[in-house]
């Protein structure tokens, strides 16, 4: 924790602490008072105009950039989605929960199988790589595939799961 605490870059949503009590760990973020991406795609109201969709994506891609490689060993997402994509209050994004697989992993002895990644449990049912079905070992592959997603969802301005024949159209009308 005290290394992924460490970690400082525009894109990343700065963790201020963390708390184990018993069985109960929490984690402590700054405020991103835009909330997350996968919000403002339900939020029509606030419908994001192109120039606000590209610094997003801008700056999730610089994010995923610097952790994978602005270190020996890359941090994976395992869990990259739209919900995992912050936003400032001048619509810059941010990521969160980096490193947090790794941590998973590593909290884990030898032969344990009780690692959510290796149980299926990381990767949000629209975001997971296809080859996730057969080989649940980790890749920036991954991590790209559901970067993919999370663009196709800014084009189409629908959620990856709910996206339909005709949402290609919809995401470019007004904007």
């Amino acid at each position: 924790m005290r290394q992924i605490g460490q970690l400082r870059h525009p894109n990343l949503v700065l963790l201020l602490g963390f708390c184990v009590v018993e069985d109960e760990r929490h984690l402590v973020y700054k405020h991103m008072p835009n909330g997350a991406f996968s919000s403002a795609l339900v939020s029509a109201d606030d419908a994001l105009d192109w120039p606000d969709r590209v610094r997003i994506v801008i700056g999730a891609a610089r994010g995923l950039t610097w952790l994978y490689h602005g270190f020996q060993t890359s941090f994976l997402l395992q869990n990259l989605s739209s919900k995992v994509i912050l936003l400032e209050e001048d619509y810059e994004a941010r990521i969160t929960d980096f490193g947090l697989a790794r941590l998973v992993r590593t909290s884990v002895g030898d032969g344990d199988t009780s690692s959510p990644f290796l149980n299926g449990g990381f990767g949000e049912f629209g975001y997971t790589a296809p080859e996730y079905a057969t080989n649940s070992y980790p890749t920036t592959k991954g991590d790209v595939y559901a970067f993919g997603i999370v663009l196709l969802e800014l084009v189409t301005w629908q959620k990856a799961t709910e996206i339909t024949s005709d949402a290609a159209g919809e995401g470019f009308k007004g904007n």
